[in-house]
């Protein structure tokens, strides 16, 4: 158990990933918006286009959430409000990720998320032939995209922030 009060399945599943998904499809919505509140359409590459936003999301979003989300699991492993796994991860993706502090781990996750995320969603968007997309659809895109990568990495990064080495 990862808490006291619920099991670390719907620690990882709900406050982990559902919520996550929320709040980075809101915020990052809102940011889209104000960036791109006076256009009437993104590019598909160029200079504030669709691929440099979403290579940016990809590695900007796991490494501040690492950041943030690995200190607030800390503070509440110290206050009582979680335990720590009982084990180190092993010495698979899991176990390398938790060997190193949560800047280097973030960016690791970056950069991964670039490549198996951001590339793939680009090189479909180009395979369909999107050149642009309008804002709106640009807004629901962005929110949409960087509200499923929160829901993938930040259980990952919760679960490694849970082990007993984690920086």
């Amino acid at each position: 158990m990862a808490t006291h009060a619920a099991p670390l399945g719907r620690f990882l599943f709900v406050d982990q990933s559902l919520v996550p998904f929320g709040i980075n499809f809101v915020l990052n919505g809102a940011i889209a918006y104000a960036i791109n509140r006076n256009a009437s359409s993104i590019p598909f590459a160029g200079q504030a286009s669709i691929v440099g936003d979403t290579v940016i999301t990809s590695f900007l979003l796991p490494f501040l959430t690492c950041l943030i989300v690995t200190g607030l699991i800390h503070k509440q492993i110290a206050g009582g409000k979680l335990a720590a796994l009982s084990s180190a991860p092993g010495s698979g993706a899991f176990g390398f990720l938790a060997a190193r502090g949560k800047a280097l781990r973030g960016a690791l996750l970056g950069v991964a998320a670039v490549a198996l995320v951001a590339a793939p969603t680009l090189l479909a968007l180009g395979a369909l032939g999107v050149d642009e997309l309008a804002r709106d659809a640009f807004l629901f895109f962005k929110a949409g995209y960087a509200g499923a990568l929160a829901a993938i990495v930040q259980p990952i990064i919760a679960w490694v922030a849970l082990a007993p080495r984690a920086a």
